[in-house]
């Protein structure tokens, strides 16, 4: 968050900021007969026994945000 302020005494404000979510990319480890909780990370018989590539992951997420008050 990046305050900037202007105008006689700081009046008016431009604020600019961003959001970063799962910054690292990591996936999620708890899906339905994938993660670490299930039998599928315990038992490697299962089909799907430490297979992460299935599912759909969102990947990297960035808001970046501007406003103005005055």
């Amino acid at each position: 968050m990046k305050n900037t302020r202007f105008g006689r005494e700081g009046r008016f404000n431009f604020q600019i900021g961003a959001e970063i979510y799962d910054l690292f990319n990591q996936r999620e480890r708890t899906l339905t007969g994938v993660g670490a909780f299930t039998s599928a990370f315990n038992t490697a018989g299962n089909a799907n026994f430490l297979n992460y590539d299935i599912g759909a992951y969102g990947g990297r997420t960035i808001i970046m945000r501007a406003k103005f008050f005055f």
